[in-house]
């Protein structure tokens, strides 16, 4: 019995030991989560079946891949029929930090200049990192809570945001291998909603021949 009552000990341990180092160095989950972003995305079915909410595409594509060990993408989103006048460029790094993962949002000089860069990424090749501003406090913290699902939100009140008389905005997502769940909102000093989706936010699909 006693024999028995150390096996199971042991086996449970060997368990556990084995969860701690898949969470303290899960080698895959930052290259996984850069492959899940890329690609073009609309929200054309979350459109059709609800009421107040626009078509959008959105499209998300590497940049500076000759950093090494550096993840670098380029996200442009419009309304539809609107391809000339986008709602946000960014540029976004994804980077460990222990048990997170982090989406750092970068704003671009002379945005206007890249339009469409998500077609032709060359375009990126006459700036770098050093060009462009980093946007403090709006940094997107990632978990994988389930297997091929990141969640991630913004701390607090410390992304700076003065959008309709914001004081600060907040972002909640989450990213699978073929959607992003996409929810911005802006609020006052005292927390109030301002801005942005009330409820869940934008659901963006991958196009089909993104998935192939």
């Amino acid at each position: 019995m006693k024999n028995l009552t150390f096996i199971l000990c042991l086996l449970s341990c060997l368990g556990c030991s084995k969860k701690i180092v898949q969470e303290k160095f899960p080698a895959e989950r930052l290259d996984k989560m850069y492959l899940f972003l890329q690609g073009n995305y609309t929200n054309k079915a979350q459109a059709d079946t609800e009421k107040n909410v626009d078509e959008y595409l959105m499209h998300i594509a590497p940049i500076w891949q000759h950093l090494a060990d550096e993840h670098w993408l380029y996200v442009e989103r419009y309304k539809k029929n609107d391809v000339n006048f986008p709602v946000s460029q960014r540029v976004i790094k994804l980077e460990e930090s222990l048990d997170f993962l982090k989406q750092q949002i970068y704003s671009i000089p002379k945005q206007n200049d890249y339009l469409g860069g998500w077609q032709q990424v060359a375009v990126f090749d006459s700036i770098g990192p050093n060009n462009l501003r980093k946007q403090n406090g709006c940094t997107v913290f990632f978990k994988e809570d389930q297997i091929n699902n990141f969640n991630g939100v913004t701390l607090g009140k410390n992304c700076v945001n003065r959008f309709k008389g914001s004081l600060y905005a907040r972002t909640d997502m989450s990213v699978t291998p073929n959607a992003i769940r996409l929810l911005e909102q802006g609020f006052d000093e005292k927390s109030m909603y301002i801005w942005g989706p009330k409820n869940g936010g934008y659901i963006f699909e991958k196009l089909v021949e993104d998935q192939e």
